[in-house]
């Protein structure tokens, strides 16, 4: 037994080899730092979904090579690549400022207070312009002649809007849409029930078009909020201004590389 044990551990290194600056493992000339001929077994993963950090995945070409690719890039063309962001989430309390669609140099959010709102992700360096396209479309509900039916305006606003960052502001959220300029100039509607600050409401949706002015790049993004079950709608009015639903943000960023 004692001879087994003694020489079990040299038979192993036997199959551990070096050569041409490399480890190999069966094989006696490796091709990178680390060759293995062989498989490979890993029992204990660490889950990141939920890191950020962690945005690349494992890929291995027809020799074995093991190497990188970022998540985003993933069957994609090297012409024309399109990254996706989503976030979807309930809230009977408003919206929530640390869920963040972080895509390309922006991230988007609906603030505590339901309204849309979005920044840079790193310092410009200098003052940044961004113009984008806005159509806003708003479905709520109400009573008309004891009837349920649906009223809002679906037309563009602001078609050449714009908003400025700054080297001091580029961390700071700003409003995507000016909802106090549309709520104070229109219908008694817009002002009942003591819903406080003009706010996205359910069933509310931005849809914004923007090409960031220093890489070209073209953005997509889709704001909303929605009713998702019943006790999401006012019985009472029939107008949709309550806290809770669901709220959902997604982002396409075309790019070239």
């Amino acid at each position: 037994m004692r001879k087994i044990k003694y020489l079990l551990p040299i038979v192993l290194l036997q199959t551990i080899l070096f050569g041409q600056g490399g480890v190999g493992i069966n094989t006696e000339t490796p091709e990178r730092s680390l060759d293995v001929n062989g498989n490979l077994r890993i029992t204990s993963f660490q889950d990141k979904t939920e890191d950020d950090n962690f945005k690349n995945i494992i890929i291995a070409n027809s020799t074995g090579n093991i190497d990188k690719q970022s998540e985003s890039s993933m069957f994609q063309t090297p012409e024309q690549q399109v990254e996706t962001e989503r976030i979807i989430y309930y809230s009977s309390i408003g919206g929530d400022s640390n869920k963040e669609a972080k895509c390309g140099k922006f991230s988007f959010i609906i603030d505590e207070n339901n309204i849309a709102k979005f920044k840079l992700l790193a310092n410009p360096e200098k003052n940044t312009e961004i113009q984008y396209g806005l159509r806003r479309l708003e479905r709520r509900i109400k009573l008309i002649g004891g009837h349920s039916a649906n009223t809002g305006d679906g037309e563009y606003y602001y078609t050449n809007f714009k908003k400025t960052f700054t080297t001091d502001n580029w961390d700071v959220y700003q409003n995507i849409f000016n909802y106090e300029s549309v709520y104070n100039n229109n219908t008694p509607d817009y002002t009942t029930n003591n819903r406080g600050p003009a706010h996205m409401i359910n069933n509310d949706f931005l849809k914004l078009h923007l090409i960031d002015p220093e890489s070209g790049d073209f953005y997509k993004i889709h704001i909303t909020r929605m009713i998702n079950q019943e006790s999401d709608n006012n019985v009472t009015t029939q107008i949709n201004l309550k806290d809770s639903g669901l709220r959902v943000i997604t982002c396409e960023r075309y790019y070239k590389q």
